[in-house]
């Protein structure tokens, strides 16, 4: 099992990768309207996906996060453990 440490997540390409997946939800976002989709119907998809990926970025941040302080345990073997 791999440890997390916190630097791995606080890493400068780490927060860049970050910052860059923010900039394409703010882009997302800002072309999910009716109107663009009526007249580029593939755009619908691309949002989609760009979500999909950011939102999973971020959620494994957190998770990475909440693991280094603690909060949640991952891969734990039986429940009732301790």
């Amino acid at each position: 099992m791999a440890v997390l440490h916190y630097a791995a997540v606080d890493r400068p390409w780490v927060r860049r990768v970050l910052r860059s997946f923010a900039l394409i939800s703010f882009v997302s976002v800002s072309i999910n309207t009716p109107k663009t989709f009526e007249t580029k119907p593939y755009l619908a998809y691309v949002t989609f996906v760009a979500d999909l990926i950011v939102t999973f970025a971020f959620s494994a941040e957190m998770i990475a996060k909440m693991h280094i302080r603690g909060i949640v345990r991952v891969f734990v073997t039986s429940y009732f453990i301790q």
